[in-house]
């Protein structure tokens, strides 16, 4: 009985021993498998972040969004660069048309050169030679009296400057002179003969053509007039400011 007893409690300590080796085992088993399992998932977290992300739903603003920077803007419409007072000098609608700026003789005398302003002293020096002869100056030119008739008329027609006179038309014809006949235009009615000033002989024509004008209305030639008329240029942004152009 007590070999029985004895026997029993080694086969029970085996079956202990036994049990503890296999629960040691089993227990380094599941923490092998546990690891495994661990560096599987980490392995596929890492070949899941190769994957594009999944596309979030479109809303009605992204797509706007989206639109907004897909398309290029629409252009605007072009704006015509609005010329500046100086680049309108260059380019003014011609003689006659109703847009244009409306100069006035003194601004046009001003902006032609020296030449015609040498021409405009010389046969206003020669009127103003005779005795009871003034000048007034208008916008659209400058007229000489004597007493209360008119005897001449300077103006600026185009870019030539011209002498209208006192002088029958009709009784030039034939001779040297070259004239106009204006006497139609109301403005002209006193001084219908004109004459263009476009060289120094039309200048000496002019000279000797109020000569005959004198004469007729027995004016007296005085000392000889020398005033310089010579005046610098000015772009039209002065003449403005000046209100000899007016716009």
């Amino acid at each position: 009985m007590k070999d029985l007893l004895a026997m029993d409690g080694l086969s029970i300590a085996v079956i202990v021993i036994v049990a503890v080796l296999m629960a040691v085992l089993l227990a380094e088993l599941i923490a092998l498998v546990v690891i495994s399992n661990k560096k599987d998932k980490k392995g596929g977290d890492e070949v899941a972040t190769d994957e594009p992300a999944p596309e979030e739903p479109i809303t009605e603003e992204s797509a706007s969004e989206e639109e907004s920077v897909g398309e290029e803007p629409a252009e605007e419409p072009a704006v015509a660069p609005q010329p500046d007072i100086a680049i309108a000098a260059a380019t003014v609608p011609p003689f006659g048309d109703a847009n244009r700026m409306s100069r006035s003789f003194m601004a046009k005398l001003i902006q032609c050169g020296g030449l015609m302003q040498e021409r405009y002293g010389a046969v206003k020096n020669e009127l103003l030679s005779y005795n009871k002869v003034k000048s007034r100056l208008g916008w659209s030119g400058e007229a000489f009296r004597r007493g209360r008739a008119t005897v001449a008329k300077l103006a600026i027609r185009g870019k030539t400057l011209v002498i209208c006179l006192a002088i029958d038309p009709a009784t030039l014809e034939g001779t040297k002179y070259r004239y106009k006949d204006v006497g139609e235009v109301k403005k002209f009615a006193a001084v219908p003969c004109m004459v263009k000033l476009k060289s120094p002989r039309s200048v000496k024509y002019a000279i000797e053509l109020i000569g005959q004008i004198m004469d007729r209305e027995g004016a007296i030639k005085g000392e000889q007039q020398n005033v310089s008329y010579a005046m610098a240029y000015e772009d039209d942004e002065k003449l403005i400011r000046r209100e000899l152009i007016k716009v």
